[in-house]
């Protein structure tokens, strides 16, 4: 993997982890919880440990 692309990995990383801290800030106010909420978690644990 290329610089580069670790880059990208990571700015993905952080912009999944970001995503999902909104939606759970969401269904903490609210109480709707959002399905793809754990997916954004997963995502982000997946791209950090490349």
């Amino acid at each position: 993997m290329t610089a580069a692309e670790r880059e990208l990995d990571a700015v993905e990383a952080d912009l999944a982890l970001a995503r999902g801290r909104v939606v759970h800030a969401r269904f903490t106010e609210r109480g709707h919880e959002d399905p793809h909420e754990l997916s954004l978690f997963e995502r982000a644990a997946e791209l950090l440990t490349r």
